[in-house]
């Protein structure tokens, strides 16, 4: 099954709907079909006072024509440091 995402425009920035992706994204291309969305490096709190990391990541999602606002998850790719 493939993840889906409700995208959320905020002026220039991007958040998926209840993902918690450590910042805002920036759109790097997008088209009719597809749009790929870079999120930064970011804290975010995983539960119980516990912090969590995410690092910089970029995402490609194929549009969702019958529901406006959604997104279906082709490839995704965290930037680590190594």
């Amino acid at each position: 099954m493939q993840e889906r995402f409700f995208i959320i425009r905020e002026g220039d920035s991007i958040t998926f709907g209840g993902v918690d992706m450590g910042g805002r994204g920036k759109i790097l291309h997008e088209n009719k079909n597809i749009v790929v969305i870079k999120f930064p490096a970011g804290k975010h709190f995983a539960g119980r006072g516990f912090q969590g990391y995410h690092s910089p990541s970029t995402y490609v999602l194929e549009k969702d024509q019958a529901k406006p606002g959604w997104g279906s998850l082709i490839v995704s790719w965290a930037n680590k440091r190594k």
